[in-house]
């Protein structure tokens, strides 16, 4: 794959984002354009589109709740590309935009059997009420935006370094221990500068 991330904002950009909805979403559960295209689909709704070749794959969209929060959603990856890491790289790739706007919280409203991927990803559930939608029953979950980005921080770090999907599963306070065991077992990757001095415990 040659996956290229677009912060959509532009028409063209855009149309990718509906591409991959109406494919992988909207055909495939048999929901109408009106219910899938609802009313956040607005000019102030922040899109990422994932491209492999310049052809569009996955998707999500953002947008505020209030001065410090936003809600993502419309998380889609076409069926012939799931099972590939891709849902995972565009909601990050959304939290990531929304920390640079400043926002601290995200949210999203999890269909019933993906909680466990918004759990990995270190969403908790903030009220267990299920929404019965039109097409799905959801769950609302949250997550801070100010702590760590352990991805982030590694990738810029250690170049190269990819954090599995067992890594990303356990809790936040062994992250740390299990990125460095993982780091002495791969000797190719070589820090940058960095102006932070951490001592790790044995």
């Amino acid at each position: 794959m040659n996956i290229t991330v677009i912060r959509a904002t532009e028409t063209w950009q855009q149309a990718g984002a509906y591409y991959v909805r109406i494919q992988g979403m909207a055909k495939q559960h048999n929901i109408t354009l009106r219910r899938e295209f609802d009313e956040h689909d607005a000019p102030d709704t922040k899109y990422i589109v994932l491209t492999d070749d310049d052809f569009p794959v996955a998707t999500c969209r953002f947008y505020p709740l209030d001065g410090s929060s936003a809600m993502i959603g419309r998380v889609v990856v076409l069926p012939e590309y799931r099972g590939k890491g891709l849902g995972i790289r565009v909601v990050e790739e959304a939290e990531s935009w929304l920390r640079e706007l400043g926002y601290t919280l995200a949210v999203v409203e999890s269909r019933d059997v993906a909680v466990n991927f918004y759990r990995r990803l270190g969403y908790e559930i903030t009220d267990s009420t299920v929404i019965h939608g039109d097409t799905f029953d959801c769950i609302r979950m949250e997550k801070p935006l100010c702590g760590i980005n352990y991805p982030e921080l590694f990738g810029l770090l250690f170049p190269g370094f990819f954090l599995s999907e067992d890594i990303r599963a356990i809790p936040e306070e062994q992250v740390l221990t299990e990125l460095v065991m993982d780091l002495r077992t791969t000797p190719e990757i070589q820090p940058v500068p960095c102006p932070w001095h951490i001592t790790f415990g044995e």
